[in-house]
């Protein structure tokens, strides 16, 4: 589909034409009328070959990744070294509350990133406990939580339009401590905030 930007230069390129046709028949042989019409056929189908690399040129610029592109199974397996990780559907009766979400080979869930409007960021720092400490070098803002527990298992942090939140799930084979430790979350940080 055009955009209004290349509707009016093709609607004007149009008249253009036209209108220069036809001041240069109003004066010329059948000899001459030929030739212009030959001239303006060939004028008309440049700019309809310059109208469609632009259109091809802003849709490569326009594309935008998909969320669950910011995050993959790929980085995950990498980051994690654990096998078989499974990207999740939204749905948060089984846990798989993020805009991202991923599971081991068995279902259970294992990470999930939220990548949301910066004005979640705010409601965070709000909200009690969310924040344990600053976490530098982190986006525009970082820190880790929650602040409440024992274990820190998120990474909260500010890319300014974005808010971005990386959740590990814990491992209930290692007293419910989580799959992910900081250092890896960060990491897993890292990489979203290298493709948003």
């Amino acid at each position: 589909m055009l955009s209004q930007k290349f509707f009016k230069l093709i609607t004007i390129s149009t008249i253009t034409l036209f209108l220069f046709i036809s001041v240069l028949f109003s004066g010329c042989t059948a000899q001459d009328k030929e030739k212009v019409n030959i001239e303006g056929a060939l004028e008309e189908i440049e700019t309809e070959e310059i109208i469609e690399e632009e259109e091809v040129i802003e849709e490569e610029t326009s594309e935008e990744l998909a969320v669950e592109d910011y995050l993959i199974v790929a980085d995950v397996e990498k980051v994690s070294g654990v096998k078989g990780i499974q990207l999740v559907d939204y749905d948060p009766s089984i846990g798989a509350g993020g805009d991202i979400n991923f599971a081991l080979s068995d279902g259970t869930m294992f990470l999930l990133a939220v990548i949301q409007p910066d004005s979640l960021f705010e409601e965070w720092r709000e909200g009690e406990g969310f924040f344990h400490e600053p976490i530098t070098n982190l986006g525009d803002e970082a820190y880790s939580g929650p602040g409440l527990f024992e274990y820190q298992y998120i990474v909260y942090c500010l890319k300014r339009p974005y808010a971005i939140a990386v959740s590990s799930f814990f491992d209930i084979s290692r007293n419910g401590e989580p799959y992910f430790t900081q250092e890896q979350l960060i990491e897993l940080t890292r990489i979203i905030l290298s493709r948003i």
